[in-house]
């Protein structure tokens, strides 16, 4: 939160995070991009270097590059193999979450 917030506006903000979490539909949000990319005409390997950057910028992100640097991975040094790898992780990671929870894939 930036410094010059205060408490109640903290507060507030915290609560409005929390509520867009709780609502978000990971299949609502993909559709959303899925179409905002086909309606735009990006090519399919256009559409690979646009989710490619987002997925590095995320990963660059202060909580996610204390991640990487925990597990010793340089945030400076991801390139396209890294970064799919990660993602490949965190995909593996996210279905098997699903899995125990008895959710469909």
């Amino acid at each position: 939160m930036p410094k010059n917030v205060n408490y109640y506006q903290n507060k507030k903000i915290n609560e409005q995070l929390k509520k867009n979490r709780a609502n978000a539909d990971i299949d609502t949000i993909e559709l959303e991009i899925r179409e905002l990319l086909i309606f735009n005409g990006f090519s399919n390997s256009e559409i690979a270097a646009v989710l490619f950057t987002v997925m590095r910028n995320i990963l660059l992100y202060d909580r996610n590059r204390k991640f990487l640097e925990g597990i010793t991975i340089d945030p400076n040094q991801l390139n396209t193999e890294v970064v799919t790898e990660i993602q490949k992780l965190l995909i593996k990671e996210y279905l098997n979450g699903l899995n125990e929870t008895g959710a469909a894939t």
